[in-house]
């Protein structure tokens, strides 16, 4: 009965720091919504806030997350229940800061919000987005330069692998 990725709290949160942060942005990625119902009921209240401007709800294919999380200042990780997080070490890698639940333990280098509870996320949200450092971009241990994606050059030596394999076979 409780949203465990935690959207309802992110339309709740952008709702909120919509007035001191006017060109918030919310990217949310689902792969696929599985309860339509629920969807349409999250999309009319980003209607009653006012905030359809501010949401982009992704449902497509996506081929890599990491052209997301390097034009964004922030990932943001509200689930309700989790495990070892790999969006998380991802978010991490790229110098991207990352809010997330304290459902689970985090790497360190997260800022923690008390689970379900909205002042508390808008409250780490607002906080990291003050601390943000004038480049745009978090130092992570980089001084100041996100991570390379290296995930194309990764994928060129799987298909290479594979390529080779199919041909032997």
């Amino acid at each position: 009965g409780v949203d465990i990725y935690g959207i309802d709290l992110l339309v709740e949160a952008v709702g909120k720091l919509v007035c001191t942060h006017p060109k918030i942005g919310l990217v949310f990625r689902l792969s696929h919504p599985s309860h339509p119902e629920y969807f349409a009921a999250l999309a009319d209240r980003v209607r009653e806030l006012g905030i359809e401007e501010n949401i982009l709800w992704f449902t497509g294919p996506l081929e890599s997350a990491a052209a997301i999380w390097n034009a964004s200042d922030l990932f943001i990780r509200p689930t309700c229940t989790d495990g070892d997080a790999v969006s998380v070490g991802e978010a991490l890698h790229l110098g991207v800061p990352v809010v997330a639940s304290d459902a689970v333990a985090r790497p360190a280098r997260c800022r923690l919000f008390r689970n379900r509870d909205v002042p508390s996320l808008v409250a780490a949200i607002a906080k990291s987005l003050a601390s943000k450092p004038k480049s745009g971009m978090d130092d992570g241990g980089n001084n100041g330069k996100r991570s390379p994606n290296h995930a194309d050059d990764i994928i060129a030596v799987y298909r290479k692998a594979l390529a080779s394999a199919a041909e032997r076979l």
